[in-house]
């Protein structure tokens, strides 16, 4: 028990020693400033200070920006980056700090249309592991998260451009998971919204504006996925909750809950990364820095979408799949372990390593089945991507997938009221059951 609190005291010493003054001045302030300082500190693929510093922005008049919003960008937030001035709509374009290409072609399109390329100071901000940041208005008193164009970042992606085609990919997809998350509450994941992007279709620039309200308001810690495979952080939480064991402990509260999330998000949504690499999910972890068992997703430009669902649907699901950048429709149920890390890891062996692989696509194929009625079977394509990473595609056919296809596009395509509530029975109930009853009839018409 002493080796447990000198553990916790450790851990959050880690936490608060590179904080004076404080990380974050915004709302859910020590749920936040832990999360900035895993994200930029605890990550083995590419450190960075988790100091704050003033972000510049352009002012652009909004008739000459392309611009999309859903019903999910918080007023507070919108007031944040649309704004009056001489009797129009400006919107703040924000400029990344590592940046030396993408706002020299921002100004001189402001310059070539007679606009004033000055650059403004309003906001704090925090880098991430990637090249988003997290923005705070000490105005507005409000945050978020935003991603624009850089060509300095470090690590394997060196230019990150964000395109307008990509940012509107975003929004589309949005929409989309608005409307599964409007009939259905998941039980293993949930997501950071991506509800405004804006664009300078001349140069090809896009800005994708990300909520983290559901990091400041839960009361929750959010621990980024690469933190888990730090190998001093992973161990550290770990005994904290009292095991002794980390390879054990994170096989059971992120490599297990991850696959499980991933297959929930897949039955709903007919969507998958293609890299659910640990940048691109948060674990969730209660005031005591316990695992609560859901998974945060954040980043959908670079997803699978699954032909055979999308086929069958209409409305968002159409407009999707006809938006959707071409390489990313699948035929094939495509499942992916990405649990890259750059560092060697004291406390995962190979072992372990081989049991982490097996109980992921376990774990992955029975929460497909439990949720949808579907057996996936066995992989028609393996592709082993070292001792921690393998990819597996499996046939999209026969009598269980046809009704489990027609029984989600179904209930998707119901008519549900806006603003009505979810269907009381869990997603996996209600698909499962008309997938239960189709195949009875299947089988009847069959004799």
């Amino acid at each position: 028990m002493a080796h447990r609190w000198w553990t916790l005291l450790s851990l959050i010493f880690w936490i608060s020693c590179a904080s004076s003054p404080r990380v974050w001045a915004g709302p859910g302030s020590d749920q936040i400033e832990r999360w900035i300082k895993w994200e930029t500190e605890g990550n083995t693929h590419r450190q960075q200070s988790s100091a704050a510093f003033d972000l510049e922005y352009f002012e652009i008049p909004r008739r000459l920006l392309e611009s999309e919003q859903s019903e999910q960008l918080e007023p507070q937030v919108r007031r944040a980056l649309i704004f009056r001035k001489n009797r129009e709509e400006y919107v703040r374009w924000l400029i990344h700090p590592e940046d030396t290409l993408y706002q020299t072609q921002v100004a001189e399109f402001l310059r070539s249309r007679g606009l004033s390329d000055q650059r403004h100071r309003r906001f704090r901000a925090y880098r991430t592991s990637s090249r988003s940041m997290i923005v705070y208005d000490p105005v507005l008193k409000t945050s978020f998260s935003a991603k624009v164009s850089t060509n300095t970042i470090g690590g394997k992606f060196e230019d990150k451009k964000q395109s307008w085609s990509g940012a509107k990919e975003s929004i589309i997809a949005e929409r989309y998971l608005e409307t599964i998350l409007s009939r259905f509450s998941p039980k293993y994941f949930t997501m950071l919204d991506e509800p405004a992007v804006f664009g300078i279709e001349a140069i090809s620039q896009g800005m994708m504006i990300r909520s983290i309200r559901p990091l400041t308001k839960s009361g929750k810690t959010y621990l980024p996925g690469f933190s888990v495979l730090n190998d001093k952080i992973g161990r550290e939480i770990a005994e904290i909750n009292g095991e002794s064991d980390p390879a054990k402990f994170w096989n059971e509260h992120y490599n297990r809950p991850l696959a499980a999330a991933l297959a929930e998000f897949m039955a709903m949504t007919g969507m998958t990364y293609e890299y659910p690499h640990g940048q691109n999910v948060l674990v969730e972890l209660d005031e005591k820095l316990k695992p609560t068992g859901r998974i945060i997703f954040r980043d959908f430009g670079d997803c699978y979408i699954l032909k055979a669902l999308f086929r069958r649907l209409g409305g968002a699901g159409k407009v999707l799949l006809e938006n959707w950048s071409g390489r990313y429709k699948k035929d094939n149920l495509f499942v992916r372990q990405w649990h890259y890390r750059k560092e060697k890891i004291t406390w995962l062996g190979e072992a372990q390593s081989s049991q982490w692989k097996k109980d992921y696509f376990s774990t992955y194929s029975d929460t497909f089945r439990q949720l949808t009625g579907v057996q996936i079977g066995k992989p028609i394509f393996v592709e082993s991507h070292g001792d921690l990473g393998e990819s597996r595609q499996y046939e999209v056919a026969g009598r269980q997938w046809a009704s489990y296809l027609d029984s989600v596009a179904h209930v998707l395509e119901s008519n549900v009221p806006k603003g009505a509530p979810a269907d009381p029975r869990s997603f996996g109930r209600c698909v499962a059951d008309e997938v239960s009853a189709r195949i009875t009839r299947y089988d009847a018409t069959s004799d």
